[in-house]
């Protein structure tokens, strides 16, 4: 599952003492519901970052396989709004950050913000109400939201708020979307193994056809998608190490396709690649993004919500990993390769920020580890059957 900060788990704990003791004032001002017999509405939250959004439709799809007809409404990050289309397990996408989001010290915008929104969900009188990430802020907030049944991991505290509090099972390296797996076949009272589900993304007809225009336009049969940004520069792979693999693996057999975002800079890598005439910018919205990735016959990337959107939508993937260990982050259920240094002591930084002088565990990942995972692949110039492709694995 997840890797808690330990520190951030100390103070989540001492948080909880307080929960447990002001619980029956929290019951009087939100009184819990009985559980109906009949399951109607389902409330997921997964909210923080994208990635983990995508690696949660696994879990999404175990629920639409246990309640057919229900009504599934997931609180989302809030570049989803909108979004149906793209997730074949849900029903409404509710856009949201709440005030433990920001970096910043949240103002009282924000916590008016989510205490509305708890107060306009309790009016939808949900049946059940998952946390995947096992935090005691979201369990405070889906415990204010009225759910019936109401399960999540109790490693951080909580339990005093859940109906069906599921034990965390501290396998280290255990796959995010495993753990979100978990806490709904726990819950349900399902002992399948985790492995059951991977993510999965469905392309709507009219963003495919776009992304078929664009290919057409630019005259591509087959073409490398890549992208060399993450959420953090301690995941970031040098420069020079993503031109050495496209001039020397990707290029001389296909073009190649950059994905960014309007504040990603290229020009540092076009200037070191040989053939410019084959590689193509790219700057699409959310949508189109995904509809592109999906056509590409090769996905390059970080460990990234890119690269788990590849994996999700059937692309094969090769992901660079340096702070977090593609055990527990790789694109889940993908064809390809996750790449990392073994044995780095300094892990437990998390991701968030380097504990060492240098990040290391990333800018000394050898080129020749993603060459030869190409080779591994038979990276080949062939198109896809993009028509006829089944999206998730």
């Amino acid at each position: 599952m997840r890797r808690f900060n330990p520190r951030k788990v100390k103070t989540s704990l001492r948080l909880d003492r307080l929960v447990r003791t002001v619980t029956p004032v929290l019951r009087r001002l939100a009184p819990p519901r009985k559980p109906r017999a009949n399951v109607n509405r389902i409330l997921v939250y997964e909210a923080w970052m994208l990635g983990d959004f995508v690696m949660a439709t696994a879990a999404l799809r175990l629920l639409r396989e246990a309640f057919p007809e229900a009504r599934i409404d997931c609180i989302c990050p809030q570049a989803f709004a909108g979004m149906e289309a793209f997730f074949p397990y849900v029903d409404r996408l509710i856009p949201f950050r709440a005030p433990w989001h920001y970096s910043e010290s949240p103002t009282w915008r924000h916590l008016k913000h989510t205490l509305e929104l708890a107060r306009r969900l309790r009016r939808e009188d949900y049946d059940w109400a998952f946390d995947l990430r096992g935090d005691i802020r979201d369990i405070v907030f889906l415990y204010f939201t009225g759910a019936r049944r109401r399960a999540a991991f109790d490693l951080t505290g909580g339990r005093s708020l859940l109906t069906h509090p599921v034990h965390y099972e501290s396998d280290r390296y255990r796959h995010q979307a495993e753990g979100n797996n978990l806490v709904v076949l726990r819950a349900l009272g399902d002992e399948r193994p985790p492995t059951v589900s991977v993510p999965q993304i469905r392309v709507p007809d009219s963003e495919r056809r776009y992304a078929s225009r664009w290919i057409a336009e630019r005259g591509l049969s087959v073409f490398a998608g890549v992208q060399i940004s993450a959420s953090s520069v301690t995941k970031a792979w040098p420069t020079e190490n993503w031109a050495r693999v496209l001039n020397r693996r990707v290029l001389p057999r296909m073009p190649v396709v950059l994905f960014g975002a309007e504040h990603d800079e290229f020009t540092p890598l076009l200037d070191q690649l040989t053939d410019r005439s084959r590689v193509f910018v790219n700057r699409d919205p959310l949508p189109r993004f995904i509809a592109l990735v999906a056509e590409a016959t090769i996905f390059l990337g970080l460990d990234s919500f890119a690269a788990h959107v590849a994996g999700a939508v059937g692309t094969p993937v090769i992901s660079v990993h340096g702070p977090v260990h593609p055990d527990l982050s790789r694109p889940y259920g993908a064809r390809g390769e996750a790449i990392c240094l073994e044995d780095v002591p300094c892990r437990t930084c998390h991701g968030n920020r380097c504990t060492q002088e240098r990040n290391f565990c990333i800018l000394d990942l050898p080129v020749h580890r993603v060459e030869d995972a190409l080779d591994r692949l038979e990276f080949a110039s062939q198109p896809r059957a993009a028509s006829g492709q089944s999206y998730g694995l």
